[in-house]
């Protein structure tokens, strides 16, 4: 009896062992899985980003013509002094070289003086995204909501006093560009690479807009080329607040912008830094201007795209 009674006992202590093992290996199966979702755009498998901050950075190719723009924001209305302030720092050859691209770029005060080189960010949460800029002559907050199909705006001058203004829009008035540039498959041929990259820390697909040689676009001076870096885990809302519109299906994380035959005069558009968290009121709430301007038709847009273009101007250089 007390042989059969141990024999039941060994053979139950290995029934458990055995149920034990099957339980580890059913928990290392999960942990892997849960492993293989936590990554960043993973092939198949996304991690949308709900909420969080984008931290963008507009510069150009050559840092010589970078640091010059630069140098002339701390005191746009002083912008010839700067300039002659910011040669007198260079070496002869980088003087020179200076002095050749702007002399054989005649409208780089046109092309890029209105451009946001001093701040882009953008707040995300859910279908409302919030983009805060500044360029070299002004301050320029904008709200757009998805959902509603609408937006609500701040602009203020750095130069000219009592200039500031708020406004709100309908998605006619993001189609009509004054805010940003846009590029549309109507003006530029699209070509999806297949290649993928990784910006700031999430993987994205490349894609190549190249300008169609026979559209125009009104006195707009439109890119020769752009090439966007998309990520599935951003909501292509992020897309419309930002200086350059590619209407993908996917956020733009990186723009590469050719506008000129001058490759030195290339531009970088690209998140440095992006931060899944919880925003806070005062980076999704809006600034209050002396003025607002309500669009509701085409006669609207024209009269809002008028002031705008007395605020969001370049600097003389």
């Amino acid at each position: 009896m007390k042989n059969r009674c141990l024999s039941l006992l060994i053979i139950g202590l290995t029934l458990i062992g055995c149920k034990k093992q099957d339980n580890l290996k059913v928990d290392e199966t999960s942990t892997k899985i849960t492993n293989d979702v936590s990554k960043k755009d993973t092939i198949g498998i996304v991690d949308k980003v709900e909420e969080g901050v984008l931290t963008y950075q507009l510069s150009f190719k050559d840092s010589i013509v970078d640091g010059f723009v630069k140098y002339i924001s701390k005191e746009p209305l002083l912008a010839n002094e700067l300039i002659e302030e910011y040669s007198e720092k260079l070496t002869e050859s980088d003087r020179t070289h200076l002095k050749n691209i702007l002399k054989n770029n005649p409208r780089f005060n046109v092309m890029f003086g209105s451009l946001p080189f001093l701040k882009n960010s953008i707040y995300i949460a859910g279908y409302e995204v919030v983009y805060k800029g500044q360029g070299l002559s002004y301050t320029i907050e904008n709200k757009w909501n998805d959902i509603l199909d609408e937006g609500y705006g701040f602009a203020e001058s750095r130069i000219v006093p009592n200039s500031s203004l708020n406004f709100k829009y309908k998605k006619e008035f993001l189609d009509s560009q004054t805010l940003q540039v846009n590029i549309t498959e109507d003006k530029f041929d699209r070509q999806d690479t297949g290649e993928t990259v990784v910006v700031a820390g999430y993987q994205t697909n490349k894609i190549i807009y190249t300008h169609k040689p026979s559209t125009l676009d009104g006195e707009r001076v439109l890119p020769l080329s752009v090439v966007a870096y998309v990520s599935k885990a951003f909501n292509p809302v992020i897309n419309k607040v930002m200086p350059f519109y590619v209407n993908e299906s996917a956020g733009v994380l990186k723009l590469e912008i050719q506008m000129t035959s001058t490759t030195d005069l290339n531009l970088t558009y690209e998140a440095n830094t992006a931060v899944e968290r919880k925003v806070l009121e005062p980076e999704t709430s809006i600034l209050t201007g002396t003025t607002l301007y309500e669009v509701k038709d085409s006669r609207d847009v024209i009269a809002l795209g008028m002031q705008l273009s007395k605020v969001i101007i370049a600097p003389r250089m």
